[in-house]
């Protein structure tokens, strides 16, 4: 008997806490329908923190909201190279399995086009997906697009990292080979990178 009080008592306050976590979403949801103000973009931002704060283990949920926000806010000029918005788009782009493609899109569409953020985050998609000589013309590019200033200027510090890690790399992959054929290099300390 206690345990099935117990149970009910559980069950009864995940109940409530599901409901009370459902009302909450609607009224994010109404919020976001009925918005007229001059930053939907802030109430978007609100129901994703939300979404990851009460839902930690229901990807699904805040991936669709990424979604819907980057739909919903595409064609907003304001947002196109603001960073919020486009991390967001960065947010969605780690829960595709290739993001390669929405990276097309946004640049073909001008979204993130003057944000480091961007670049950068496209970089590292590509460099992580061994796409080593895209992740090159990506900051190649990024140094065009991206105007003076920080923004700039993260995009060369970034750039150079890249490069560093690329010349170790290749260094690395000489060394392993030149010991696979018995042979020895002048500089033995490198090591193969990740390992």
């Amino acid at each position: 008997r206690v345990d099935r009080l117990e149970r009910a008592i559980v069950d009864r306050g995940t109940a409530e806490r599901r409901a009370q976590l459902e009302a909450k979403e609607a009224e994010y949801e109404e919020a976001i329908r009925a918005y007229t103000g001059d930053d939907p973009l802030e109430r978007w931002l609100a129901y994703i923190r939300f979404a990851q704060d009460e839902f930690p283990s229901e990807k699904q949920k805040v991936f669709l909201l990424y979604e819907r926000c980057t739909r919903a806010l595409k064609d907003e000029a304001r947002y196109r190279n603001y960073p919020k918005y486009i991390e967001v788009w960065l947010r969605y782009a780690e829960c595709l399995t290739n993001p390669n493609e929405l990276f097309k899109f946004l640049h073909k569409n001008g979204i993130g086009r003057e944000c480091s953020l961007l670049w950068i985050g496209w970089a590292f998609f590509s460099e992580h997906a061994h796409n080593y000589p895209l992740a090159d013309k990506i900051f190649q590019k990024a140094m065009k697009c991206v105007p003076n200033g920080e923004q700039r200027d993260a995009v060369a510090v970034r750039q150079k990292q890249f490069q560093r890690r690329m010349s170790r790399m290749w260094l690395n992959m000489a060394a392993e080979e030149a010991a696979e054929r018995g042979e020895v290099l002048e500089n033995q300390e490198l090591r193969p990178v990740g390992r």
